[in-house]
């Protein structure tokens, strides 16, 4: 999946909160000779290289791009061939259904531990630093797992 961002236009915050990042293989910063271009492509590999939602996955890579000139289309074209041809492989199977299990357990965890009868307990006691964020998630795990 290619996403295409543009500068100046806070859809780097926004495509975070949307998880639109996290299924991404490919970034393309457009409007390329805009001012901030550059500045986002920036911020973006800065989040995406401490999006913990991607799970065992290299960020993928951020291009910018001008479509009016055509400036980085050909070096897109050539990182989508590139994907496209590593995506085909079995290994690259394989690992798209272990990355997509190991998602939808985090997600049925992060649930339960929300959902955990002394959620707001905890959180002020992490907030109050009476607990350690750690040992706090351990409690949380363990109440939903039972």
């Amino acid at each position: 999946t290619v996403v295409v961002e543009v500068p100046e236009m806070g859809d780097e915050v926004q495509a975070i909160k949307a998880g639109l990042l996290e299924v991404a293989d490919i970034i393309a910063v457009n409007k390329g000779d805009r001012a901030g271009a550059d500045r986002a492509a920036r911020q973006l590999r800065a989040m995406l290289s401490t999006a913990g939602g991607r799970v065992e996955r290299k960020p993928p890579p951020v291009m910018v791009t001008t479509g009016t000139t055509g400036e980085g289309v050909a070096t897109l074209a050539d990182a989508i061939d590139a994907h496209r041809d590593r995506a085909r492989t079995p290994a690259a199977a394989r690992d798209r259904a272990v990355n997509q299990v190991r998602r939808a357990l985090a997600d049925v965890a992060a649930r339960r531990a929300v959902e955990a009868a002394d959620w707001d307990t905890t959180v002020q006691a992490v907030a109050d630093r009476q607990l350690d964020p750690m040992t706090a998630a351990e409690r949380l795990l363990e109440e939903g797992a039972g």
